[in-house]
């Protein structure tokens, strides 16, 4: 795979699709504080078509 074609990892900032995506059997590739509000802790995921039609699927089902 080249430079061209790789993906930003996906942050994630939300504890209720973290626990969805953890349940589906992703794994996170690390976690580290919000670069917001460091009160806040986020989750990174390697950005897969998999792991974007899972979260999508995630905020149908929260109406969203």
């Amino acid at each position: 795979m080249s430079i061209q074609n790789e993906r930003k990892p996906y942050v994630v900032k939300f504890l209720k699709l973290y626990c969805y995506l953890i349940e589906k059997g992703y794994k996170e590739l690390y976690s580290r504080p919000d670069m917001n509000n460091s009160r806040y802790k986020v989750w990174i995921f390697n950005n897969t078509d998999e792991l974007y039609n899972d979260i999508q699927e995630f905020w149908k089902q929260q109406g969203k």
